[in-house]
């Protein structure tokens, strides 16, 4: 078994979340591609391949059980290293998933990763400027206040990975009417928040 691949069973354990083998080697090859541009092109702070297992994959595949069975579009807004959405899309293959990033290298990454996955595109660009509406826009690592109009206009379901002040704060906002919360089986600093957006 691969290196990341390895890395990556401990994580699968934890959240109870068996995966073919075809659907393993696409985040084994995310995993690896992550760890080679990272060299030359800053896509995570995170530099030890253990803890990325952990705060990049762990975070992205505990959304995606909490995805398990939703069908149609989701968008990944400010995508960056292809989290929490590329992990989603091999995870959750009935899901349609738009990885979005203004970022040019972070695109023509994207891009590399999802070369060959059918149910993963990418939009290079901001989200402000696509014109589409998603069954679901999730956000990680990315300021959520300044997005809140296009939310409203582009989906009626957001998941969110944030501290529990940021999301509190959101809470406070009248169109959101929160569903649920769940906190991830390791300490990252981060809970997943998922809400109804009322229009």
């Amino acid at each position: 078994m691969a290196p990341a691949a390895e890395l990556l069973q401990p994580v699968l354990a934890t959240l109870k979340l068996r995966l073919p083998p075809d659907r393993l080697a696409l985040l084994a090859r995310h995993f690896d591609l992550l760890l080679r541009w990272n060299q030359r092109l800053s896509l995570t702070a995170i530099r030890e391949p253990p803890e990325i297992a952990i705060k990049h994959f762990g975070e992205a595949l505990f959304l995606a059980t909490h995805l398990a069975g939703e069908s149609g579009a989701l968008a990944d807004v400010g995508s960056g290293g292809g989290f929490p959405g590329f992990p989603v899309a091999v995870a959750v293959p009935s899901l349609r998933v738009t990885l979005i990033d203004s970022n040019a290298k972070k695109a023509a990454f994207l891009k590399e990763i999802a070369r060959g996955v059918s149910n993963a595109d990418v939009y290079h660009g901001r989200f402000e400027s696509l014109a589409r509406e998603f069954d679901w826009v999730c956000l990680r690592g990315v300021a959520p206040e300044p997005l809140l109009a296009q939310i409203v206009k582009k989906t009626k379901r957001l998941a969110i990975l944030t501290g529990a002040e940021e999301a509190r704060k959101l809470s406070s906002h009248g169109f959101l009417s929160q569903k649920s919360t769940f906190e991830l089986p390791w300490p990252t600093g981060r809970e997943l928040w998922m809400f109804h957006v009322e229009r």
